[in-house]
């Protein structure tokens, strides 16, 4: 889970030069900023004995990992779902519509028909206190060519969403 570089080295020694009720603390203030979501910290959950155990072998010293512990133990959740609502991304998806239109004659395909699909996304601005701000729609044109590629993508996407799980 932790992977020890310089810089996460010197942090141990940081926290391990500390004073104990002063970690306790922080840690308090930490837990509490990642609670308002405030913080673009990464989110998933680990269980609090294997939490401990990476920290123990990470060097910090026992009664600094107990208090790290105790407070993801009661705090996880929490911490973990607020970020979870959060995105990272400036736009979020509200809509989709779409419409198919088939091209019977034009100067460059003179007797054959030609489908063209319209795909209308409408998205909306999330600003920082979680108010919606006004929905743009965004229009795209595929072919029958640039919707199969499209559907390829997706499908690459969903593939690696359920690897997830």
């Amino acid at each position: 889970m932790l992977h020890l570089t310089k810089r996460l080295q010197e942090g141990i020694a940081l926290v391990n030069a500390i004073d104990v009720n002063k970690i306790d603390g922080l840690i308090s203030r930490i837990c509490a900023a990642l609670s308002s979501g405030r913080s673009q910290a990464a989110h998933g959950m680990v269980r609090p004995a294997l939490l401990e155990e990476h920290l123990s072998a990470a060097g910090i010293s026992e009664d600094r990992v107990k208090i790290f512990t105790e407070h993801w133990a009661v705090n996880a959740k929490p911490i973990v779902d607020k970020l979870r609502q959060h995105s990272l991304s400036e736009k979020q998806l509200e809509d989709v519509a779409w419409e198919l239109h088939l091209e019977t004659a034009s100067s460059c395909y003179a007797g054959e028909s030609r489908p063209i699909a319209h795909l209308q996304l409408s998205l909306s601005s999330v600003t920082d206190t979680g108010n919606q701000t006004a929905t743009d729609k965004v229009i795209m044109q595929f072919d029958e060519d640039q919707l199969y590629h499209m559907y390829d993508q997706l499908e690459q996407i969903q593939l690696q969403l359920d690897a997830l799980r």
